[in-house]
């Protein structure tokens, strides 16, 4: 068993995902992006102003590719979803964007073909993708859930 296999192992078995299988994953899973399109909430922001720009409304699965620059992150998207649909606290959240940003990591590195450059740029995106998840993943998190107070 190679590293990145241990390390896949330890976190499927922290976030409750070990022994998923592929239909599963498949009921739970959509790849990058929300499921919804009105999951995102852009009102009064930053990013409610670029996305108007666009003629944009709501942000949802369409807008949010699973591959970018030949990388395609779809197995680590499938990954963070079921993390969320797992999840039950704050901090559940917080541990599956990390891991989410982890795999991202390794599935640019595990590219050998492609020169130091273009996984540099890639890096730039996963930092994207990465920070969407950790700034306006909260409703697709809680979405189906009755928060509970953390004391």
């Amino acid at each position: 068993m190679n590293t990145y296999q241990i390390l896949k192992h330890m976190t499927d078995t922290f976030l409750g995902l070990e022994g998923l299988d592929d239909e599963a994953v498949k009921e739970i899973a959509n790849g990058c992006g929300p499921k919804s399109r009105n999951v995102v909430d852009t009102s009064g922001t930053w990013f409610k102003k670029q996305l108007s720009k666009i003629k944009c409304k709501v942000l949802g699965r369409d807008w949010i590719p699973d591959d970018f620059l030949g990388l395609d992150i779809s197995s680590a998207c499938n990954r963070h979803d079921c993390a969320y649909h797992f999840g039950e606290t704050d901090d559940d959240k917080r541990i599956a964007d990390l891991i989410f940003l982890n795999d991202m990591i390794i599935l640019n590195q595990k590219d050998k073909g492609e020169p130091d450059t273009v996984k540099a740029l890639r890096l730039n995106i996963i930092m994207k993708y990465y920070a969407a998840v950790s700034f306006y993943g909260h409703n697709a998190f809680w979405a189906n859930k009755e928060k509970e107070k953390e004391e």
